[in-house]
């Protein structure tokens, strides 16, 4: 049986891939959120948040996985035409060209984000 858990561990490990997230400045964000109380709002370049998610994105490149099921319908969702995250709660959701991928991340990483 740990024979098997170990096999499934490298293999989940070995299905970890990178995004390439690249957000211009000129790019307005448009953020999303999800629930009781749904709104939009966007990230404009010029602002701190739009710096911000610059960084994020350029450290969260690395270390997602393959979405095997439907993602959560609540949650906050950012999108520009090359871009498309969904956040919500220790996850992050991006869809990509193959599907969907999903990486495990603290809520406070993206706390300015919020509308």
């Amino acid at each position: 049986m740990r024979v098997l858990a170990v096999l499934v561990a490298v293999a989940l490990s070995a299905c970890s891939t990178s995004i390439p997230f690249a957000l211009a400045p000129e790019t307005t964000v448009h953020v999303r959120v999800l629930g009781n109380a749904s709104h939009e709002c966007v990230i404009e370049p010029s602002s701190d948040a739009h710096r911000k998610l610059q960084h994020w994105l350029a450290e969260n490149q690395a270390g997602w996985s393959q979405l095997y099921y439907t993602p959560p319908s609540g949650g906050i969702l950012l999108s520009t035409p090359e871009i498309h995250l969904h956040l919500f709660g220790d996850t992050a959701y991006a869809t990509v060209p193959t599907g969907i991928l999903t990486k495990q991340v603290s809520e406070s990483e993206y706390a300015f984000v919020v509308c």
